[in-house]
């Protein structure tokens, strides 16, 4: 029985990671199930630190959007060896960035009590940028030596991003009335039409989808163009049902803004570094 159990872990969830061989409906579900727990976790303690979470709170954080990735991508080009690797790997890399997070506001409240005026969400934007930039340096370093290196990689991706979600954003605004039209959320739609496009031009270079729904659509259909329509139909209906289930813009409803700005950016930055860089 304990051969069973520990044959099931190492299959579903160890060696997916071990191996970065993407996921399985098994972890899928299970990540997914903690990313709820933590989502919870983390409304208790930002209540526990007294952390205002608003609209400049979760644009504060983008630029730890581009550290987690460009850490993604630490690992994809074998800078790293295991088993510090596997930090580096999905879900890990997830608990790694929101340790960083959570040490700066730790070290934020610390600092408030000694009446330093410095605002949490400069705080976080400031380090955030730095440690980006870093990583960005060190990445680009290392891709003026590497042979698959393609510049121009980056200017397919955002140039096929920007045609596709440029009548998009211009009908939204039109329309100012509609609540979709609101910055948010047409934020939202652009990080995952970039992602769509990151996928798209992936495949044309022979890259491969790892997520389990997106890859079997793509595998259905035979184009990896399916992704633009699957992710407005998604995106579109989340807003929507946040629109519907929650009416005030509270801490729940802004953290769920942030959620799906994460899961739209961050691999369409990993996307399209791993690409670039031929990793």
């Amino acid at each position: 029985m304990l051969d069973k159990l520990i044959e099931f872990i190492n299959k579903y969830y160890i060696n997916p990671i071990v191996q970065d061989s993407g996921y399985n409906p098994v972890n899928t579900l299970t990540w997914g199930i903690l990313l709820v727990l933590c989502f919870f976790g983390i409304i208790k303690l930002l209540d526990t630190l007294d952390i205002k979470v608003n609209r400049k709170f979760v644009f504060s954080l983008i630029p730890f959007i581009f550290v987690g990735s460009t850490f993604r991508v630490f690992e994809d080009a074998g800078i790293f060896s295991p088993p510090v690797k596997y930090l580096f790997i999905t879900p890990l890399i997830y608990f790694l960035i929101a340790g960083i997070v959570i040490s700066i506001l730790l070290a934020k409240y610390l600092i408030r009590k000694t009446e330093t005026d410095l605002k949490t969400t400069k705080m976080l934007f400031i380090t955030g940028s730095a440690i980006a930039i870093l990583n960005l340096a060190i990445l680009t370093s290392w891709g003026i030596n590497n042979p698959g290196t393609n510049p121009l990689v980056p200017l397919k991706i955002i140039g096929t991003a920007i045609a596709v979600f440029s009548p998009i954003a211009a009908t939204l605004l039109y329309y100012k009335k509609s609540f979709i039209s609101d910055n948010i959320y047409i934020t939202i739609l652009g990080c995952h039409i970039f992602d769509a496009s990151s996928t798209y031009i992936g495949y044309q270079l022979g890259a491969k989808e790892k997520h389990v729904l997106p890859s079997l659509l793509i595998e259905w259909s035979g184009q990896p163009a399916i992704m633009f329509p699957l992710k407005l139909t998604v995106i579109i209906l989340s807003i929507y049902l946040i629109e519907k289930t929650f009416l005030k813009e509270d801490e729940f409803k802004v953290l769920l803004y942030l959620v799906l700005i994460v899961l739209g950016l961050a691999p369409a930055l990993r996307n399209t570094l791993r690409l670039t860089l031929g990793v």
